[in-house]
């Protein structure tokens, strides 16, 4: 059977296919492209680090969150207390309180990337900076020409005054 990748149409390579959400793809390119992010970390993606680490904290927290269920359901607060104060010096004695604050400091999906936005800025300040570059150098060159058809009048009055002496 003749298949092709899910995403760009091309034939997948007999070496190596990429699996994600049950479609095939001929590259990790395309996995990318089509919203898989598990590979973004061995390779120049496109992600900003930004978004990879945002990426690895969501996941750190939902581990977390099932730890502090283990913890609950095992009854192993105390235990973990006397961890916490063997390991860091401190009781931390509202550990769980902020485990379930911490619901509100993730970050949805659509927030915006800073590091994006800043990548963004400074190619519109390049952009507005070649454009001036541009400009300067259209400016220099109508001073130059200016330059070059002035001397050619005086050059020619010069011919003409040379001539009225002449006749």
């Amino acid at each position: 059977m003749y298949r092709v990748c899910f995403q760009c149409g091309g034939s997948p390579s007999r070496g190596r296919n990429f699996i994600y959400l049950g479609h095939m793809f001929c590259s990790r390119k395309c996995t990318h492209a089509a919203g898989d992010r598990s590979a973004c970390g061995g390779w120049d993606c496109g992600c900003t680090r930004y978004a990879k680490k945002r990426r690895l904290l969501r996941v750190h927290r939902v581990i977390m969150r099932v730890m502090e269920d283990l913890v609950f359901d095992h009854a192993l607060g105390p235990e973990l207390e006397q961890r916490l104060y063997h390991e860091t010096g401190s009781t931390h004695p509202n550990v769980f309180e902020s485990l379930e604050e911490s619901a509100d400091l993730d970050e949805p999906s659509d927030t915006e990337d800073p590091e994006q936005q800043l990548r963004a800025t400074v190619d519109t300040l390049r952009a507005e900076a070649a454009d001036q570059s541009a400009l300067v150098q259209a400016v220099q060159g109508a001073l130059k020409s200016r330059g070059v058809i002035l001397h050619l009048e005086r050059t020619a009055m010069q011919l003409e005054d040379l001539r009225s002496r002449q006749l």
